[in-house]
């Protein structure tokens, strides 16, 4: 038996790696102790609401991992319109947004933390 059939228990048919990382991630919720200062919250772009939810959790000094690969397939027009205005609203709180490359996804962070974009 190999690594990954020691974790997905048996053959790869059988295992499944979204239920694998669903499961740790349900392992890893700890109820017990006091909450964090900031989390790293997912949030989708799909809809024009959604831009609200993120500017929330800004607020909460949150920093935002962004899906908007639903957006991007079905209206290129309408994520530059939904992205400049969040654009504008990080601009105003010194936050910072930038592309995961290759990715449908953006990291958007609250007031004075900054994203390396190049590394020296």
């Amino acid at each position: 038996m190999g690594f990954l059939d020691s974790i997905f228990g048996g053959s790869s048919k059988e295992g499944n790696i979204e239920e694998y990382l669903d499961e740790l991630e349900m392992e890893d919720v700890d109820v017990l102790h006091e909450p964090a200062d900031m989390y790293i919250v997912l949030l989708p772009l799909k809809y024009e609401r959604d831009i609200n939810a993120i500017f929330d959790q800004l607020k909460k000094k949150n920093i935002i991992l962004v899906n908007f690969k639903d957006l991007e397939e079905r209206n290129k027009d309408l994520l530059k319109k939904y992205l400049d205005k969040i654009q504008e609203h990080i601009k105003k709180i010194n936050g910072d947004i930038a592309r995961i490359k290759g990715t449908h996804y953006a990291i958007i962070t609250p007031r004075k933390i900054k994203i390396a974009k190049r590394v020296r």
